[in-house]
């Protein structure tokens, strides 16, 4: 099967799709260039939004508090408390749906619908860790403002409104008001956040957080004194950073990635996650399919039953490579009639391409790694807490993001790593965050 092989190498290379287009160690630096320019408030793809979140040397233990994950179609509340292990204790946990995906909701319904959704649990604590998993942009006081929505959720009424000083608001007009402290933050800062609890025991030198699923996004502690555009810029400490890091302006985009993002409605914007994510990368493998069935790299009959395959998602491509004789999910279909050549070279065009995603995943995570500053003793790595469908579970992704870190990191760095995984994190990370900032 080698000459499959040399095929599907040989058409991803001619159009910048191959692992091997762009060079690790080199995009890390680039990249990093650009989380410089976001970090001085300088015009640039990352927006580098600070949080003002900090991460706690101690939690506090057996204290409650209430968590909120709003994110999607679904709102999921619970009463949380540490042990002395850090072990979270999940309590009076239910999942509604999130205001505005049945219908358009205004400000005011907004807030009393989440607020009717935490009436059971208010005599539990009087601290509310708010992880909202959509655009914002933080202020000092741990509140945030609604600078958009993704397009299931019908709330234009929403957006510049202040999601901590709403919900007190609405608690407040519900009976509930008194010395109540609502803390706000994204999913990927929640995930940060969830690795104390997740790494109880363990020596860790700094932590990141980093989700790849649907979307793509990446955060870290970045110290004060390097965040040029704060207004007031402080010489001590650290705060979380929000990257938006599937904003990156400069990807080593291909021919396919090029048509792809061009017919987007906003070309110029998510350019990185319109390479990677779950919500794109299944049709970045099936419009390179099309292209290589057009070039002629398959035989007539091969070509044709790809060209009429309308569709590919993301779970749809896992499916074909962990099952790949299979029919009973599109590709497998599509590829009923092959030969074992052509079944092979239609592997190897889907398992490199899922190993670029897997390398660029790299190249995010070996710059953010690297601007931590931390990670230099093997005994103390840095924590990366990653969470996605696609990270976890799509085909030899996970494995290649490993692979890709120990050789650059390790082997030619000396920087050292561990990724973990924490359950329910977004709880647990808000429930942390509410708890100590």
């Amino acid at each position: 099967m080698k000459e499959q092989k040399r095929k599907a190498r040989e058409f991803l290379e001619r159009h910048g799709m191959h692992p091997d287009s762009f060079d690790l160690a080199s995009g890390a630096v680039d990249f990093m260039k650009e989380m410089e320019e976001g970090l001085n408030g300088r015009r640039g793809g990352l927006e580098m939004i600070p949080t003002y979140l900090e991460l706690a040397e101690q939690l506090p233990v057996d204290q409650p508090v209430i968590a909120v994950d709003a994110g999607g179609s679904s709102v999921r509340v619970a009463c949380v408390l540490f042990d002395e292990q850090l072990r979270p204790a999940i309590r009076g946990f239910r999942r509604f749906t999130m205001p505005g995906v049945e219908r358009e909701v205004g400000k005011r319904e907004f807030f009393h619908t989440l607020a009717g959704y935490l009436e059971p649990l208010l005599s539990s604590s009087s601290r509310i860790g708010f992880c909202f998993s959509y655009s914002m942009d933080h202020l000092p006081s741990r509140d945030a403002r609604v600078r958009r929505f993704g397009k299931e959720i019908k709330a234009g009424e929403l957006i510049g409104e202040l999601l901590g000083e709403g919900l007190l608001r609405a608690l407040a007009e519900k009976g509930h008001g008194g010395e109540r402290r609502v803390v706000v933050l994204n999913d990927t800062v929640a995930a940060m956040q969830a690795g104390k609890a997740g790494s109880a025991g363990r020596s860790f030198s700094s932590y990141i957080g980093f989700i790849l699923g649907t979307g793509f996004n990446t955060c870290y502690l970045e110290r004060n004194c390097n965040i040029g555009k704060l207004s007031e810029r402080r010489a001590e400490g650290s705060q979380a950073i929000n990257m938006e890091s599937g904003n990156y302006s400069r990807p080593p985009q291909g021919t396919m990635d090029r048509e792809l993002t061009g017919e987007t409605r906003f070309p110029k914007e998510a350019m990185l996650e319109k390479m990677i994510s779950g919500a794109y990368l299944g049709a970045v493998v099936h419009r390179t399919l099309r292209r290589a069935a057009e070039e002629g790299l398959f035989p007539p009959a091969a070509a044709g039953r790809l060209l009429a395959l309308p569709t590919l998602s993301t779970d749809e491509l896992h499916e074909f490579l962990s099952w790949p004789t299979r029919t009973d999910h599109p590709l497998g279909a599509a590829a009923s009639g092959f030969d074992t050549g052509e079944r092979a070279l239609l592997h190897h065009l889907c398992g490199l391409l899922v190993e670029r995603a897997a390398k660029l995943s790299a190249l995010v995570l070996s710059a953010t790694l690297l601007k931590t500053a931390a990670g230099e003793d093997p005994s103390s790595p840095v924590c990366i807490v990653a969470e996605g469908s696609v990270f976890w579970e799509l085909h030899s992704l996970r494995r290649g993001v490993e692979y890709y870190l120990k050789s650059f990191l390790e082997d030619q760095e000396d920087r050292y790593f561990q990724i973990i995984q924490v359950q329910n994190a977004s709880l647990v990370g808000a429930a942390i965050a509410g708890l100590t900032n």
